[in-house]
């Protein structure tokens, strides 16, 4: 979990003018992303995975965390108790992107959510 988080802040600071806001929040939602995955689908089970792709455009960058699929209920926020645990992780996605959602196909699972940056040499 820590390569991927690291890594996405990474190419994020590579190839925009973002600032270190956009790559934190990215680093925070790649982290609760995958936690997910691996809590709630069969990413957690012996021999799952995940995957993070990342793609950058003039504008923004979009963040998909691929899981091995499996799971009971689609991702959608909650209201934990203030003590709780758990339960943050999709709340954090839409409180801090600028759009998030599911993926879901015949091959494809998991969520993604999209942070607006400049593109390099944008200036500030």
């Amino acid at each position: 979990m820590a390569r991927a988080r690291n890594w996405a802040a990474a190419v994020i600071d590579q190839r925009t003018d973002a600032g270190p806001e956009t790559a934190h929040a990215a680093e925070l939602l790649v982290s609760e992303a995958v936690t997910n995955a691996i809590l709630h689908t069969a990413t957690g089970a012996p021999g799952g995975s995940f995957t993070v792709v990342l793609r950058t455009s003039p504008g923004a960058v979009r963040v998909e965390v691929h899981d091995a699929g499996g799971a009971a209920t689609a991702p959608r926020p909650l209201s934990p108790l203030p003590d709780s645990e758990h339960g943050r992780g999709v709340a954090l996605m839409a409180a801090l992107a600028q759009e998030w959602g599911v993926l879901s196909g015949h091959r494809l699972r998991g969520v993604y959510f999209v942070l607006h940056t400049r593109p390099a040499g944008a200036g500030r």
